[in-house]
């Protein structure tokens, strides 16, 4: 007998700071109208859908979307700081324009860089490379089913 486990992935709805072009990073910002109706057509979709556990970043955006998404379902939904989205440092919660202004060397030099030389690469001290990432936020995440 074979099994098989599917898994979801949904991003947030959109946030306050989406439309505004502010970085989020580790930043809670909250869900707009459209993105609260965002999350209920994926509810929608997955009407007939029975999951057995749910996973969701502690930030409101994140576990909102979750639990609309979820709503009457009999699912534990389970948060965590570990599937926050890349800390962005002293770049989280001021517009986007600022980040791409202040590394615009970085990434233009970016569109050079072989893939794993790319994953070193970091913005300033205070923001993971995507290399740090893997390493740092590598998690198992325990189901309990």
């Amino acid at each position: 007998m074979t099994s098989s486990t599917t898994i979801y992935i949904v991003r947030h709805g959109e946030t306050d700071f989406n439309i505004n072009h502010i970085t989020q990073g580790h930043t809670d910002s909250t869900l707009t109208l459209n993105g609260v109706n965002q999350a209920g057509v994926l509810a929608k979709t997955f009407k007939d859908i029975k999951f057995d556990v749910a996973f969701a970043s502690d930030l409101s955006r994140a576990y909102k979307t979750a639990e609309i998404i979820l709503d009457g379902k009999d699912t534990l939904l389970n948060t965590s700081e570990l599937l926050r989205e890349r800390s962005y440092g002293k770049f989280d919660g001021k517009p986007s324009s600022i980040f791409i202004e202040e590394n615009k060397d970085i990434l233009q030099k970016l569109k050079t860089l072989h893939k794993l030389e790319r994953r070193k690469i970091k913005f300033a001290p205070d923001i993971e490379s995507d290399e740090e990432i893997d390493r740092l936020y590598s998690i198992t995440l325990k189901c309990p089913i």
